[in-house]
């Protein structure tokens, strides 16, 4: 992923976690934007996490499953987050050999001490699936936190894991303003944070046509 004579310092370059199905981006946002960003989100009101459920069709809370809790965030936020997606978008293409354009509004998430997601997929497909879930393709999780030494708002665990060759997971990148970006069908997880608190910003790109 790392053409020849660009430095892999460069925020535009990705890191090539798995053949065409996961990449990496450090310095996706700056560390100055995501300790301003991740300070508005702690002070915002927050609601249960909803995951959508294919068993039931309907997205409700499931602390079992993940306990973690969704920031009601403002526009500017999430401008913020798609800006820095689209401006990889090219190079999100490239790598996944499919046209893309983010999809569905863009999530920021919460998770205090003890809370995680379990392994799970956010690609669903059959009759009464909604659109946004069925038209996923990609995911972008944005690490607004990190469990790096030196991040003003670290955490500890919290770790995101990709589950591509099973039963191995692969560990992605712990630094603020990591974008990772992978297959939607690719099976991930969120490992318990055991101190502080772990912000992240998630969003889908969907297909999009030629024409």
């Amino acid at each position: 992923m790392s053409p020849q004579g660009l430095s892999l310092d460069d925020p535009l370059v990705g890191r090539e976690l798995h053949p065409r199905l996961a990449v990496a981006y450090e310095g996706a946002l700056t560390r100055p934007e995501c300790e301003a960003l991740a300070a508005q989100l702690l002070a915002r009101p927050t609601s249960a996490t909803e995951p959508y459920s294919p068993a039931t069709g309907r997205r409700s809370p499931a602390p079992s499953f993940s306990p973690s809790s969704t920031v009601a965030a403002l526009p500017e936020h999430r401008a913020l987050v798609r800006a820095a997606v689209e401006l990889r978008r090219p190079a999100l293409e490239a790598f996944f050999d499919r046209p893309l354009e983010l999809g569905e509004d863009v999530r920021f998430l919460r998770y205090g001490v003890g809370a995680f997601i379990k392994p799970h997929v956010d690609f669903a497909d059959g009759p009464g699936v909604p659109p946004e879930i069925s038209e996923r393709s990609v995911v972008v999780t944005l690490a607004l936190t990190g469990n790096d030494e030196s991040a003003a708002l670290r955490h500890g665990g919290g770790t995101l894991e990709l589950y591509i060759r099973l039963p191995d997971a692969t560990a992605t990148p712990t630094l603020a303003g990591t974008l990772v970006a992978f297959d939607a069908r690719v099976i991930h997880a969120v490992t318990q944070v055991t101190d502080g608190t772990r912000l992240a910003a998630v969003g889908w790109l969907r297909r999009r046509s030629r024409a």
